[in-house]
């Protein structure tokens, strides 16, 4: 199976800033949205009380009028209680149309393997002594499609020759590196194999 290569200069790359700002810009239009339609159902919902308990009071309108308020009050009510069925009913059906009883389930299924997957992450971090700011922070990322920072400039950019990784590593860990690079192949050395049989 191939992978999907995405290419960085691409317009369509999900983590280009602009279309970050895109779908930031999108996302608070539709809360912006959805907040104005709940203030919307509110102020409808709060006159008709009003008007309910302006009429329990004993503030009388015109027959006709009262019968009007009457009626939408009823379909207020009515189209509260059918829009929390539908929306009951929105949760358990799958976007193709079926019904899926189990689907709260399935959610909290979901939301425990998160949780176990990031257990798991943690044990390891534990077990293999990793700085657990890098630890949390490759959690929290998972796997990224865009490069790093230290990626986006090149190896043969930098004066040393040394790739993004290699620059993040400080002075220390190169250091030991090449001790244990130096050791192993001190270990690994066929003449030195030669010298030990021939004495």
């Amino acid at each position: 199976m191939g992978k999907l290569n995405i290419a960085h200069h691409k317009s369509y790359h999900p983590y280009r800033r602009d279309n970050i700002e895109k779908v930031r810009q999108d996302e608070e239009a539709a809360r912006l949205k959805e907040e104005r339609e709940e203030g919307q159902m509110r102020m409808a919902d709060a006159e008709a009380r009003i008007d309910l308990l302006r009429q329990r009071a004993g503030q009388k309108k015109s027959r006709k009028k009262a019968d009007e308020e009457d009626i939408s009050f009823e379909a207020i009510r009515a189209a509260a209680s059918t829009s929390s069925e539908t929306a009951l009913a929105d949760s358990l059906q799958t976007p193709e149309g079926h019904i899926n009883l189990f689907a709260p389930l399935e959610a909290a299924a979901a939301g425990q393997a998160a949780e176990t997957a990031l257990a798991l992450v943690r044990e390891h971090a534990k077990q293999h002594s990793i700085d657990k700011g890098k630890c949390k922070a490759k959690a929290e990322d998972g796997f990224r499609l865009a490069p790093s920072k230290l990626d986006l400039t090149p190896w043969y950019v930098d004066a040393e020759l040394r790739s993004g990784k290699e620059r993040e590593q400080g002075q220390h860990e190169r250091e030991a590196r090449r001790a244990k690079d130096l050791h192993l192949k001190a270990d690994r050395d066929p003449m030195k194999a030669v010298e030990e049989q021939l004495a």
